[in-house]
């Protein structure tokens, strides 16, 4: 699957427990981050084949793949 920075283990983690997560939820466990960042680390697990993202601007959402 590739390798992973702590932040997205991190996500993978919470989606694990939760079953999704949001840009939102992934802000409150990364303060202090760009929404931009954040965006770009969850766009790279979809690519990575390891999270599928669900929805469109304000209602995406991300589960594991």
């Amino acid at each position: 699957a590739g390798r992973v920075s702590e932040r997205q283990a991190k996500a993978l983690a919470y989606v694990e427990k939760k079953g999704s997560i949001t840009n939102r939820e992934y802000r409150d466990i990364c303060p202090g981050l760009s929404a931009e960042t954040l965006r770009l680390d969850l766009a790279e697990l979809v690519d990575k084949g390891m999270l599928l993202k669900i929805g469109a601007k304000k209602g995406t959402y991300y589960i594991l793949k």
